[in-house]
């Protein structure tokens, strides 16, 4: 017997995987794309870039600096 939760986390993922959803991340990749594109390439590969965060933010998260920063107003 399946599980209502295991269930309904398969028709997600069914759902996620649909053409719809899958023609909607495209489209925001290449909105993104085009978003950044002024900016050029990456000046720090992703691990110089988590390496950067880890020295300034120490023990305190990317995601709780960003929900510490939406509470203060910014």
């Amino acid at each position: 017997m399946v599980s209502k939760s295991h269930a309904a986390g398969t028709v997600r993922t069914r759902r996620l995987n649909s053409k719809a959803y899958l023609a909607m991340f495209k489209d925001t990749g290449e909105a993104a794309d085009k978003a950044l594109e002024r900016y050029g390439d990456p000046q720090m590969t992703l691990a110089e870039l988590r390496r950067a965060l880890d020295e300034r933010l120490g023990d305190f998260s990317l995601g709780d600096w960003v929900v510490k920063e939406r509470e203060a107003g910014w």
